[in-house]
């Protein structure tokens, strides 16, 4: 930790919150490395710096898009402080007055705020968020510090640092931040590293936007199956009416402490485009409570919308059970795990959350029932169909052998207009466990 002694600009400039004159001494800054401008080396994730020859006299920043570069430095933090020209110009070798360094960069904001920012340099030197000014702290001078500040949403921001050095003697350019609430640190791109897959930036910044974005409609639940000692597993599942091209499904599942499994993340194929689309992973979590966070982005018209569900993992239920009854249809030949829930018989289960039947189809139901292995009775099945809340049909079957501790179930079920119910009990001797599925069907 270094801490440094502020020295008074002459005036306040326009991104500067106090004159120096009214601020506190300099503030204590931790982190910090070697004094440099930058390397040859790429820094991944860092600020690239382009620099420039500038005439004698140069009394102010240049206009860059008027001048050539005539060399590149990449740097993850600007930590130079006051020190003679005799002693080098760290990363700039052969130059030691009247030049230029335009750094340019992107940083990732997880804590959404008020950020602080001073801005060190001798001579010129100013700070750009997002395009926008935070700190002028241009013109030739002995080392001075302007304070700043920015107001940052949660995700991806830009960043520039413009510099240049004019006349011989000194040189300086620190750049700190301080987070909300917490101290002075040297800017450093590592503190500030966006997640792994650039494609997820927006998606994730979506979901810690306030209010959640809503622009257009899709549905989001969670396909329970069976319950085992130490685990529960289920599927997500999205469901979008009608998708543009560039969609993108992006679900996360945070526990209490607010960790995150996933992401888990879908492409739609181009094919896809304004037709429906359903989205389907297989989570197994330890027993406690969740929250499942989707969101959903259109990338070409850059709207978004989100959705959030509590997930509580019942205890395992001893005895014959059986999973939540779910509308379904089959889809392509699937290439997952023969203990995948979500394949019957090689084929991919789709599941299908739309209340409301219009297809002329008749609609087929998926489940699993998980006979007890303690219990020498042969497992049965009862199904019922209901109108309005009237039985119309019943019908009972045995259960085929059990192989592997499940029994996958799938059929057809009725399709008559009004409110409908398919009631499935699952019997194994004086054992029975009943689920069931509602859907309508227009009139």
């Amino acid at each position: 930790m270094v801490q440094r002694r502020a020295y008074c600009a002459p005036a306040v400039v326009l991104a500067c919150v106090l004159p120096c004159a009214a601020q506190n001494p300099e503030p204590v800054i931790e982190g910090g490395g070697a004094a440099t401008f930058g390397t040859t080396v790429v820094v991944p994730g860092g600020l690239r710096g382009e620099i420039y020859n500038l005439p004698d006299p140069s009394y102010r920043l240049p206009n860059f898009e008027k001048l050539k570069p005539v060399g590149v430095i990449y740097t993850a933090e600007l930590d130079v402080p006051p020190r003679d020209f005799a002693e080098g110009f760290p990363g700039v070798t052969d130059r030691i007055e009247w030049f230029a360094i335009d750094y340019k960069g992107r940083f990732w904001v997880d804590q959404p705020g008020s950020y602080r920012f001073f801005l060190k340099s001798d001579d010129g030197s100013k700070l750009f968020i997002d395009d926008k000014l935070v700190i002028d702290n241009d013109g030739t001078h002995a080392p001075e510090i302007v304070f700043g500040g920015a107001k940052l949403s949660f995700g991806i921001h830009t960043i520039r640092v413009s510099y240049f050095q004019g006349p011989r003697y000194a040189l300086a350019l620190i750049l700190a931040v301080a987070r909300p609430g917490g101290p002075w640190r040297v800017f450093n791109t590592n503190e500030f590293k966006p997640p792994p897959n650039p494609d997820d930036w927006d998606a994730i910044a979506a979901l810690r936007a306030d209010p959640l974005p809503h622009d257009f409609d899709f549905r989001l639940e969670t396909v329970p199956f069976r319950n085992q000692a130490a685990v529960w597993q289920a599927a997500v599942v999205l469901d979008a009416p009608a998708v543009p091209a560039r969609l993108r499904l992006l679900a996360l599942v945070r526990n209490v402490r607010g960790q995150a499994a996933g992401p888990f993340t879908l492409e739609p194929p181009p094919e896809a485009r304004n037709h429906p689309i359903t989205f389907s992973q297989l989570l197994t979590l330890a027993p406690g409570h969740y929250t499942l966070e989707a969101i959903a982005v259109d990338r070409d018209g850059k709207r978004a919308s989100a959705a959030m569900m509590a997930i509580d993992t019942p205890p395992p239920r001893p005895g014959i059970d059986i999973s939540r009854v779910i509308l379904a249809k089959l889809a392509e030949p699937a290439e997952g795990s023969p203990s995948d829930p979500l394949v019957y018989q090689g084929r991919r289960v789709v599941p299908m959350l739309a209340p409301v039947w219009s297809v002329p189809e008749k609609p087929s139901v998926y489940f699993i029932v998980y006979p007890d292995k303690r219990n020498p009775a042969k497992p049965t099945l009862g199904v019922e169909f209901w109108v309005d809340g009237k039985p119309l049909a019943a019908d009972t079957a045995d259960l085929p052998p059990d192989n592997a501790g499940s029994i996958p179930v799938f059929i057809e079920t009725a399709v008559m207009p009004g409110n409908c119910e398919l009631r499935i009990t699952a019997s194994q001797g004086t054992d029975s466990v009943t689920g069931s599925v509602h859907y309508s069907v227009p009139r």
